[in-house]
């Protein structure tokens, strides 16, 4: 799946959203919300709790024994600030002894498993922190500790006091997408009521918010979701997401900086963000592109936070134009049910099976959360102007093949791009049509992505085809059929912004130029006759490839 995120200037937020992508054997982590990373050397645990793959053992019976409260260092909070838990230091523990976090109305007795996140508690430990985010009901922290010399069930030592957020109904996960013109951009937000029609203040400067303008408002069930866990409420399952809001601005300038804010009077407002609309395709527009995929649940996976955080400081220093997320923003996996309604067999599995979906969402969150331009197939395929370059997203999980609805469109699509105004054409999808990793020689699908859109992006001149899927970065020459060929398709796998990185062998094929396995993300800015494009690693955001491209 491919999100467009144009730039909040004026804050940083982690998108704690479950969105449905494609099972793949290499993504089988813990995705838990709370901050805390959990490997699959962890697994199984705590004691008889599976949570790798949504599945928990039988809730384990416990005894209750605690006699002392974990101190908290606030009992209100408001979303990614640091709750402290902290214990007494006469506790003795065990290694999979750990704290985690529930709804109160988990029972003490049968519920150890049933948390939201946890961690193991360590020799001697007595702090830990928490990065706190609004589930909309009161919360508690427990400590429990194996008994009989740590080879028996779990014990209950200890829970915290109801912590719970200052505004269940504060105006949360906000984010930007593109419309249909360039004087469109949406805006969507999440709260816990849909007492209150949803509403956004903007004006061209901060101070004085006159303008208004109203939203829509919707929500999605347990009931709505495919099948297996989805189906069922629970921390480990379904968790109830809130209400979505939905507002779209209108008749915005392009290239100019609006300042804005959601909510409503009786629930309360957001900050004041702002954004920077997108250039018109006049001659001296410039566009500052940063681009990544499979970054996964922030800031759980490893490298998230890194990106982020890099990606953060280039947004408030150099005029970023937007952000393109081409895949995998989380790890929600699949379903039976197609939302895009394009014709075929089946959800995510065009050509083959790209394996079962360890949850039943089915793409319902993405959906229903989400916004794109509507010249294409909801979120799945879609495509957009800016200043002198066309983004094209197509989909590698739905049928891509020459006699197919998305083959139609994208050949359409591309047959109508006016190269004089927009001379640069890069296109962007979730699986990699070329790389020179070993296990990936014999990819069928790659193979068929070769046979089916490869012709197609010669004869229209795509400049560069950006793919992610497999955790690393590759750069090719400019090459059509494995020849490196002047000007002609620049190919970049960019899958490495934070999910865990694949270390792999890779050949010796003459058209990869670069590749390496560092977390990082690129950057590529261009005006009419000139394109630079970047990858930078996370660790010291030095250059580590890049090339240009001229008109």
């Amino acid at each position: 799946m491919t999100i467009l995120h144009p730039i909040i200037t004026d804050a940083c937020y982690f998108l704690v959203v479950v969105v449905a992508v494609v099972q793949c054997s290499s993504h089988n982590n813990f995705n838990d919300p709370f901050g805390k990373h959990h490997s699959m050397k962890t697994f199984p645990s705590p004691y008889g709790c599976n949570r790798s793959l949504g599945i928990s053992f039988p809730s384990i019976s416990l005894p209750i024994i605690y006699s002392t409260e974990l101190n908290v260092s606030s009992t209100f909070y408001i979303s990614n600030e640091q709750v402290m838990v902290t214990w007494p230091a006469t506790y003795s523990s065990c290694d999979d002894d750990f704290i985690g976090i529930y709804f109160i109305d988990i029972p003490l007795l049968i519920g150890a498993c049933d948390y939201f996140d946890y961690e193991f508690i360590q020799t001697n430990q007595t702090i830990m922190s928490w990065q706190m985010i609004n589930l909309h009901r009161p919360l508690e922290f427990r400590y429990y500790s194996r008994d009989k010399n740590c080879s028996g069930n779990y014990s209950l030592m200890a829970k915290s006091a109801i912590v719970q957020s200052f505004n269940y109904n504060a105006p949360e996960q906000i984010h930007l997408a593109y419309g249909d013109q360039i004087d469109h951009m949406f805006v969507s937000y999440v709260t816990n009521s849909s007492e209150y029609v949803s509403e956004c203040q903007y004006e061209l400067g901060p101070s004085s918010l006159q303008r208004r303008v109203q939203g829509t408002t919707i929500t999605y069930k347990a009931s709505d979701m495919c099948n297996g866990q989805a189906n069922i409420p629970g921390p480990k399952s379904f968790i109830d997401p809130g209400f979505i809001h939905t507002i779209i601005f209108e008749d915005i300038r392009p290239a100019t900086t609006y300042f804005y804010r959601v909510g409503n009077e009786q629930h309360g407002w957001s900050s004041v963000l702002s954004f920077t609309n997108r250039p018109a395709d006049d001659y001296n527009a410039k566009v500052l592109l940063i681009a990544y995929g499979d970054m996964g649940v922030a800031p759980t996976q490893p490298g998230a936070k890194s990106t982020v955080d890099r990606v953060q400081a280039q947004v408030l220093t150099n005029n970023i134009t937007c952000i393109l997320h081409i895949g995998d923003i989380s790890y929600a996996r699949g379903g039976d049910k197609d939302l895009s309604g394009a014709p075929g067999p089946g959800s995510f599995r065009p050509l083959g099976n790209y394996g079962n979906d360890s949850g039943g969402e089915c793409a319902v969150p993405m959906v229903r959360r989400f916004h794109s331009p509507s010249n294409g197939n909801v979120l799945f395929w879609d495509s957009f102007d800016m200043g002198p370059v066309h983004i094209v997203y197509y989909s590698t999980e739905h049928d891509f093949l020459p006699s197919s609805t998305q083959h139609t469109w994208l050949e359409h699509d591309l047959s109508s791009i006016n190269r004089t105004f927009t001379p640069w054409l890069i296109v962007g999808s979730q699986r990699p049509m070329y790389s020179s990793i070993v296990r990936v020689v014999g990819d069928p699908i790659k193979g068929m992505l070769r046979k089916s859109l490869e012709l197609m992006f010669y004869q229209y001149h795509v400049d560069i085809n950006l793919f992610a899927y497999i955790h690393s970065y590759e750069r090719s020459c400019p090459m059509y059929q494995e020849q490196c060929v002047d000007d002609e398709i620049t190919h970049a796998l960019i899958g490495m912004a934070g999910h865990n990185l694949d270390f792999d062998t890779y050949t010796e094929a003459k058209w990869s130029l670069y590749h390496d396995q560092q977390f990082g993300y690129t950057q590529i800015s261009d005006n009419r006759t000139h394109l630079h494009y970047s990858n930078h690693r996370n660790v010291d955001d030095a250059v580590v490839d890049h090339f240009d491209l001229t008109k």
